[in-house]
This record gives structure tokens, C-alpha cells and sequence, in this order.
């Protein structure tokens, strides 16, 4: 592949043919039109070379290379007496004045506060030197005791991390024996000494520490029931009340005689710690087979129906079933909420195990705004046997099957 060959001095050529487009893609005239262009370039390069190192080649020359004249620069209006010879103005002497008058009083004012005072024998280097050497043992012990203090580093190194005086001590650390424990692991009051002046922090944190302690003691030793219904909420208005309803009452340390309740006498104690118990009522009869025992109280029976059930319209259907546990005379109670139906009667019977004896039963019409309630009682207390049964009987007639939403019956023993 030949390359394009530029002439070491090329003439510049002014004109450059245009492309038309009408002229033929043909690398002949492309490349004349591109030589031309190429010899423009290295002749105006050489053009700008030369007249930069003309440039530079003039303002090197000192020899007033253009041959200027003093007329030429009016130099005639330039004064060529030497700085030294020039008279100072007024202007200038004022200023020269005023800055003496500032440095002379500086001076003074240093010497002064140098000598600050000091008896005319004494108030030159002079005369101080002399007086040194006059009193050369006092100086020696200045020196000595001088050179027993500490240096600005060492102070300061000796200050370093020490509190200020009107310092903050949220962050510093201090070391003291704690009497203090974990909630709970207190046992008993212990004393504290009072605080006096002058007594260390640590001292101080110590004492706090048992005083934290004895607030864990009477934490524990108040308990954590709830008395802010009992004299106000507080210990002491606790006390007080229990005091104030303990007035008249019987002391149980003391022997008591006899006691009065209703129309019975019952002979509480006849010595301190020894009692006889009550057989007979007021009425004479006997307690322990007239009243349930505490146990008996707690002998009674239910159950709930857990899903609904439907109630055949017109068919009387068992809906709960109790079994009584203890034998013993019983009151029954039921009752169940019938669907909203606004139709016909609605009816609840007790019958025993047999299902032909009946207890007790409620019959009422259907509600008017919603669901209807019924609930029955057995007519007067029925002894039963140990593991009989009873059951609760539903009825309605609201012309189709009716569902039961909720249901109870119970059995409380009286006997």
C-alpha cells in the first residue's frame, strides 16, 4: 500500500477543487484532492514554527532590537535622585513619629513590668547579679527547692484523667465494697451508719449499697399482694385498718368461758387452746344430720348441651341427661333457648331415670322478637339413689322440626 508523499518545503495552494456529485468514486481524485490538503498543512505548520521562534528570538534581545528613544518614553519626567537623597514629606515624618511613640512605649512598658516594683538597688540585671553573688547561700537554696517541683509536662501528665473541681462524673469508675444482693437473697435488716462530711466516695457508695439492700428486705418481707383496696393502698393505712376492725374481737390468747350465738349456748373453749364443738342448732336439732357438711356442698351435678340439636316438630325428645353420684335429696333446674319461631308452644319437663315420673315442667308460647327461653324447677327436692338418673324433656309445636341452641340442667344437693 503506498503512502501519501509530502515535500519538504510544499507551496500552499489557495484553491481546492470542490467534490460534485456528479464526480466518479475513484481513488485518483480523492487522493489529489487529499495531497493538496496535506501540503497546506505542513506549509502552515512550518509558517507557525517560524514565527514562534521569531517571537521568542525578540523578546530575548535586550539591545533595543526597535532603537527607542528617551524623548520617544519621556524619561525626562523621571526623577533619578537616589532613594537616599530624596527629602521625606510630611506625610511620611508623621508616620515615622507615630511609630516611635508606639515602640519607645512598648519598651517602657516592658522594662517596667519587668522590673514590676523593685527598689532602685535592685532594678538592673546589674544589680541583681551583684546581689546574687553577695547572697549566694539564699540562692542556692531557691535553686534547690525550685528544682524540686514538677515541670509543665509532668503536671500535666500528673493531671491527666483527674476530675475538676466543678467537673461532671457521669463517666468515671468507682471502686467500693457492695453490701447490696439480688431481689430476694436478703434475709434480714441491716444497719447503716449515717454519713458524715468529708467521707470518702467510696465510704459514701458503700453505705447506699446496704440501703438498697434493706429496701430488697422490706420488698420482700411486704409481699406482692395487692392491697390498694385496704386503708388506702398503703402499708400503714393497711395496718391501721386491720387494727380498727380487730377492735371488740375476741383475743384468741386469752381463755374464753362461753359465747352466746342466737339462742344457743355453745361452749367455745374451757382453757386456752382446748374447744367443744357444737352438736345441736339453736332449734335443738342435730347438726350433723340436719346440715350439709362441706364436702356434701360440693356433691352437686349439671350439663350443657355442646351442639344444637333439632326437636322433631310435636315429639317430646330427651335433650340432657344428669347422673346423681352421692344418694341424697336434690333440687333440678333447666333450661334451654329454643330457635326464633314465632309458632305454636314451647315446653321443658324433668323426668327420672324411667322417663315416665315427672319433677316439674314449664310450658309458655313462642316469643314474638326472637329466640325463646324456658327454664324449669323441679317441683320440691327428690331423694335420689347413688348413680340414678335424671333427664330434661324438650317439646314444641311450631309445625316443623325446631332447633335447640343452648342448654343446662343441674343438680344441687340439698341433703
Amino acid at each position: 500500500m503506498a503512502n501519501f508523499n509530502i515535500p519538504e518545503n510544499p507551496e500552499y495552494t489557495s484553491e481546492v477543487r470542490k467534490f460534485e456529485s456528479t464526480d466518479p468514486a475513484h481513488a485518483d481524485l480523492f487522493n489529489a484532492v487529499t495531497q493538496v490538503l496535506l501540503n497546506n498543512d505542513t506549509f502552515l505548520r512550518q509558517v507557525t514554527e517560524q514565527l514562534i521562534k521569531n517571537v521568542n528570538q525578540h523578546i530575548q534581545d535586550t539591545e533595543n532590537p526597535h532603537e527607542m528613544t528617551a524623548e520617544q518614553l519621556n524619561l525626562e519626567r523621571v526623577d533619578n535622585t537616589s532613594d537616599v537623597e530624596k527629602p521625606v514629606s510630611a506625610a511620611q515624618q508623621d508616620a515615622l513619629d507615630a511609630l516611635y511613640q508606639q515602640l519607645t512605649g512598648y519598651t517602657d512598658k516592658e522594662i517596667a513590668d519587668l522590673i514590676n516594683g523593685a527598689p532602685g538597688t535592685l532594678d538592673t540585671l546589674g544589680e541583681i547579679a551583684e546581689a546574687m553573688q553577695e547572697n549566694e547561700d539564699v540562692v542556692t537554696a531557691l535553686e534547690q527547692a525550685i528544682g524540686t517541683k514538677a515541670g509543665k509536662a509532668e503536671t500535666e501528665s500528673a493531671l491527666a484523667g483527674k476530675l475538676d473541681k466543678t467537673g461532671d462524673a457521669q463517666d468515671n469508675t468507682v471502686t467500693f465494697t457492695s453490701a447490696d444482693v439480688a431481689d430476694g437473697g436478703t434475709t434480714a435488716w441491716t444497719i447503716v451508719a449515717k454519713l458524715t462530711t468529708s467521707e470518702k466516695l467510696s465510704s459514701v457508695l458503700n453505705k447506699v449499697s446496704v440501703m438498697f439492700k434493706n429496701i430488697r428486705y422490706l420488698y420482700k418481707m411486704l409481699g406482692t399482694t395487692d392491697i390498694s383496696a385496704i386503708g388506702g393502698g398503703t402499708a400503714t393505712g393497711a395496718i391501721s385498718k386491720l387494727n380498727t376492725d380487730l377492735v371488740g374481737k375476741q383475743n384468741a390468747a386469752t381463755a374464753i368461758n362461753t359465747s352466746n350465738i342466737g339462742s344457743q349456748n355453745v361452749n367455745y373453749a374451757t382453757s386456752a387452746g382446748s374447744a367443744t364443738k357444737a352438736t345441736q342448732d339453736g332449734n335443738g336439732r342435730n347438726i350433723a344430720t340436719t346440715y350439709l357438711s362441706k364436702s356434701d356442698i360440693g356433691a352437686n351435678y349439671g350439663a350443657s348441651l355442646t351442639v344444637t340439636k333439632s326437636i322433631p316438630n310435636d315429639v317430646e325428645t330427651n335433650i340432657l341427661s344428669v347422673t346423681i353420684g352421692a344418694a341424697g335429696v336434690y333440687l333440678i333446674h333447666g333450661q334451654a333457648n329454643f330457635s326464633s319461631n314465632k309458632t305454636g308452644l314451647r315446653r321443658l319437663e324433668i323426668k327420672n331415670s324411667s322417663g315416665t315420673g315427672s319433677l316439674g315442667g314449664v310450658q309458655m308460647g313462642a316469643s314474638e322478637s326472637g329466640k325463646t327461653n324456658v327454664q324449669v324447677l323441679s317441683v320440691s327436692a327428690a331423694t335420689f339413689s347413688a348413680n340414678q338418673t335424671v333427664n330434661l324433656y324438650a317439646h314444641q309445636n311450631c309445625g316443623a322440626a325446631l332447633n335447640i341452641t343452648s342448654a343446662y340442667m343441674s343438680a344441687i344437693r340439698l341433703k
